[in-house]
């Protein structure tokens, strides 16, 4: 006979069934979650790039204007 299905023990496989399943559930949003954050970097990394050039683009002109 299979624990698993005997009516004795069905209520703790449902219950293990839902622990797996919200456990998965966990693990998918923490994945999600820092698939986000390293995107993010990314992108403040990017931005921050991009500021940085443009400052020296300005510095370029106010030179350029006021030697």
């Amino acid at each position: 006979m299979n624990v698993l299905f005997s009516s004795q023990y069905r209520p703790y496989a449902i219950a293990l069934t839902g622990v797996r399943d919200v456990w998965a559930i966990k693990g998918k949003i923490t994945t999600d979650f820092n698939t986000l954050e390293t995107r993010s970097h990314q992108k403040i990394d990017k931005l921050e790039r991009e500021v940085e050039g443009l400052k020296d683009q300005l510095r370029e002109l106010v030179n350029k204007l006021h030697p």
